[in-house]
């Protein structure tokens, strides 16, 4: 509250006085102990630190370097490399502009599962909405006559239960090499084109 506020900084004035001015006074004053235990910083809890053997320290030092392997499992292993070195959990989410807990995160996931808990866990993300079998029908339609993005949309949802908005389902059948033109007409692209 701002009258212990005010007390602590007074006796800190005090206190400041008599060290550099050389005078004892004589002042006694009774302070309540919870203000002199909320102004003492209590020491953090233990911190965790990760001791790797050698060949972990190079297995994680290739991971960290490779292309192939996703950004999130190489920022995993750079932190486990640096709490190896001695640096502490804020030190590393500093660096790394993640948060403490996350970083706390990473080292338990290492003691829990091993190298293995540096991947994301399966079944991430959105799911496919359609099948390989749903695009085939779909290119079948278009051999038969043309069809919009929209008619097809239409189509698919009442003949296969499957819900692609029209820009979505023309991105896909594009990317299959598939163009629909919106004014109804359907192009097949091969590769020569």
């Amino acid at each position: 509250t701002r009258g212990n506020r005010f007390l602590v900084t007074h006796i800190n004035n005090v206190l400041l006085y008599t060290i550099f001015s050389g005078i004892q006074p004589e002042i006694h004053i009774s302070i309540p102990n919870t203000l002199i235990r909320n102004q003492i910083k209590k020491p953090m809890g233990c911190r965790l630190r990760i001791l790797l053997t050698d060949e972990e320290k190079l297995t994680l030092e290739e991971l960290r370097k490779a292309k192939d392997v996703p950004q999130r499992t190489r920022d995993r292993a750079q932190v486990l490399l640096l709490n190896a070195r001695g640096l502490n959990n804020e030190q590393i989410a500093q660096g790394l502009t993640w948060a403490v807990s996350t970083v706390r995160q990473t080292l338990h996931r290492w003691q829990k599962m091993g190298l293995a808990g540096l991947w994301d866990a399966p079944g991430r993300g959105g799911k496919p909405r359609y099948s390989e079998n749903d695009l085939e029908y779909l290119e079948n339609c278009l051999f038969e006559e043309p069809y919009t993005s929209k008619q097809l949309a239409k189509k698919l949802a009442s003949d296969r239960q499957v819900y692609l908005s029209p820009d979505r389902l023309r991105r896909v059948l594009k990317a299959r090499g598939k163009v629909i033109n919106t004014r109804g007409e359907a192009n097949i692209m091969t590769n020569d084109q």
